[in-house]
């Protein structure tokens, strides 16, 4: 519904606290996620980002995944605790 009503020009903008891009996957074209996303990784070291697709590769040789410098990777979400 939300994607019809930014077609008819009802709707700029989504702002959202979910992680999951699922506004983006419907087809939502502009969308603030206040709380990140679980699609971008970064360092928690020195703020490299990497895709999903090198994360995995990274997670298949260790746990928890390492940056290539040295510090723990992490989805680009806000953690809790």
């Amino acid at each position: 519904m939300l994607v019809e009503l930014e077609k008819r020009g009802k709707l700029y903008r989504v702002i959202t606290q979910n992680i999951d891009g699922l506004h983006q996957m419907a087809g939502q074209s502009d969308v603030i996620e206040l709380h990140g996303n679980t699609r971008k990784i970064l360092c928690m070291s020195c703020d490299k980002t990497y895709s999903m697709d090198e994360a995995y590769t990274r997670l298949e040789k260790e746990l928890p995944p390492k940056c290539s410098c040295g510090g723990v990777l992490k989805p680009s979400i806000v953690l809790f605790g």
